[in-house]
């Protein structure tokens, strides 16, 4: 297991962006904000109320279109599938890869958004809400099985405890506030009270800056046809904007409480982690990679979840001042925020079991094996600085954010073996003999983090033919100011490439791609991502073509959040058709590909939608 573990156009109605995988997310929200389909609002006016309606209805699949990396898949589960597996690990994070094989349909999706807005003079109410039917994953037969089906093979996947965002169908409210515009001391004041987003650190592709206060919406993001309005999880909060001048501006927000990152279920496509997401309650404890999950768990050997602790709904708020220097013709921001982790981390509970020297007993026959939870660290710091400048059609853009204790996870697999054995080499055996019997080992540290990322866009007029082209590029840095060394304390890689060197000793037999200190969280990482859209209007009678493509490449270093992983890259490219501004249709098809640490880079997929927005 590896644990890492909008909107209006004012300024109280903007978004944000995503994160979790983050190099994903990064490339659906690229395609997404190339293709936005403006639609024919409804407004309706009476007795001095105006009344405007937003909807929208889509259908999409999804397709994979890679095979599978046996290189990814250990011998015990491969062997299910068909596939000669040679993994060392894995078995905790491989469900979504052996589901699905090249050709198969991962996602089928009927959908619903629609939004009011409800205003009078200077205040209103507004409220999105959007529902799903999951045609694929509640009715097919996928290979390999989930844990809440059993690892029943060629059997429909079950989302029983699953949040209620991953349901395969369901129905939520997005944003629901009430807002209104007033004049304090002669300054306007907006306000916004209810269930909203932050508009911080939107248009980002490289995610983990200021938009981290946004938790993400994973299911939606994944599904074919996904609208920005779609991908966020709304969090209940006060949010006000004061203009001290014309130049300058104060914002601020207080949380009342928490919420966080919808994550995918285990053995849908793009989940990554098979014991993370509510309702995935296991960890599969193999002495070999030749059992597979199934018969690990008919075996009795599962680590069981314990409940996730609650989390404070109190101590997140932030502050940010902008001002606008005239002579340089730049923004300039900061900003101050204190939040509760939007992602899961995994933790131990040791056994309560006295006598040695065996921790976990299959079947768990005393009720005294460890146990793992899900945790949400609190109270994370961030200060942020930015700036914003344009020029005619050119805009370039930074961010700086700096969080002196970011949770950091370790190696998932270390951590287990710390507390399933008392033998298996592992960085962290002193820390699980010293836990004592029945006591938490929370499985991250706190680090000093710094993240700097900047952004070149500019509009082009009748390039290719086009009335109107964008291209943007953008450049990001993680850095971790306080890595401890390597051989003493180690953070993330995925399961799949085993573990590295222990006391400078590597396993018997290990490969060269496992006896090694690369694949885990380094000092720095960095990567790039370029944009570029065309708009080609009326090319048929009422008809727009809009082609976009998005190319990913995490150059050097593997960050803290795996927002860069060395080697990642994907491609995505999509058209859009756009019938008189209402109806739509969309192909997109996003290859991944590289890293030799990267557990998702066979999953490469095609999605088609089409549907109508008013």
């Amino acid at each position: 297991m590896n644990t890492a573990i909008i909107c209006k156009s004012n300024p109280c109605h903007s978004s944000s962006r995503p994160d979790f995988p983050r190099w994903l997310i990064a490339t659906f929200i690229a395609a997404c904000s190339a293709h936005s389909v403006p639609g024919n609002a409804i407004d309706l006016n009476a007795g001095g109320l105006d009344l405007t309606f937003h909807g929208g209805l889509t259908y999409g699949t999804t397709i994979r279109t890679d095979n599978r990396d046996s290189a990814l898949i250990q011998r015990g589960n491969g062997s299910r599938v068909g596939v000669t597996g040679t993994a060392v690990g894995g078995s905790n994070t491989d469900d979504g890869e052996l589901n699905f094989n090249k050709g198969d349909t991962v996602s089928t999706v009927a959908k619903a958004v629609g939004s009011v807005d409800l205003r009078r003079g200077k205040y209103g109410v507004a409220a999105r809400a959007k529902l799903w039917h999951e045609l694929t994953l509640g009715d097919s037969n996928p290979a390999f099985g989930n844990l809440p089906n059993g690892y029943s093979a060629n059997h429909p996947l079950r989302d029983t405890g699953f949040s209620e965002r991953a349901k395969f169908s369901g129905a939520v409210l997005q944003d629901v506030y009430v807002y209104g515009s007033f004049e304090p001391w002669d300054k306007p004041l907006a306000l916004r009270l209810g269930q909203q987003f932050l508009p911080w650190g939107s248009g980002w592709t490289i995610t983990g800056g200021i938009s981290a206060l946004n938790p993400v919406d994973l299911p939606a993001v994944r599904r074919a046809g996904a609208l920005p309005e779609e991908m966020l999880v709304p969090i209940p909060a006060l949010y006000g904007k004061l203009a001290l001048d014309e130049s300058t501006a104060l914002e601020g927000f207080y949380q009342f409480r928490f919420r966080p990152t919808a994550l995918d279920g285990c053995g849908t496509f793009f989940s990554t982690y098979d014991y993370l997401a509510p309702g995935c309650n296991g960890v599969v404890v193999v002495p070999s990679s030749a059992i597979s999950d199934r018969t690990a768990v008919s075996a009795g050997l599962l680590a069981k979840r314990a409940p996730t602790p609650d989390v404070s709904d109190s101590g997140e708020f932030g502050l940010s001042l902008t001002r606008k220097i005239p002579e340089l013709d730049t923004d300039f921001g900061i900003l101050l925020a204190e939040y509760h982790s939007r992602l899961p981390v995994a933790s131990a509970i040791k056994t309560a079991r006295v006598i040695p020297p065996f921790p976990f007993l299959p079947n768990d026959p005393d009720g005294k094996n460890p146990l793992y939870f899900t945790e949400y660290p609190e109270r994370i710091r961030m200060l942020g600085l930015t700036f914003s400048t344009k020029r005619d059609d050119l805009t370039i853009a930074g961010e700086l954010t700096y969080r002196p204790n970011q949770p950091v996870v370790f190696n998932a697999t270390e951590l287990l073996r710390a507390f399933v054995s008392n033998t298996a080499p592992t960085t962290l055996r002193a820390d699980g003999t010293a836990t004592p019997l029945g006591g938490v080992f929370h499985g991250y540290d706190r680090r000093k983090v710094t993240q700097a990322q900047l952004s070149v866009s500019n509009k082009f007029h009748s390039l290719l033919g086009a009335e109107e082209a964008m291209l943007a590029a953008e450049a990001g840095l993680k850095y971790m100011n306080d890595l401890p060394d390597q051989a003493t304390r180690r953070y993330g890689r995925q399961d799949a490439f085993g573990v590295g060197p222990v006391n400078g000793v590597c396993e018997p037999g290990s490969a060269a791609i496992q006896c090694s200190q690369e694949g885990y969280v380094s000092r720095r990482a960095w990567g790039y991502r370029l944009r570029a859209g065309l708009r080609y209007p009326n090319i048929i009678d009422q008809v727009d073509f809009t082609p976009a493509m998005t190319f990913t490449h995490d150059v050097r270093g593997w960050s803290y959040d795996n927002g860069f992983n060395e080697g990642r890259r994907t491609l995505g490219m999509s058209l859009r058709a756009t019938y008189r501004k209402m109806y739509f249709g969309d192909v997109t098809w996003t290859p991944t590909w590289g890293g030799y640490f990267n557990n998702a880079r066979d999953r490469s997929w095609l999605a088609a939608a089409a549907g109508l927005r008013f």
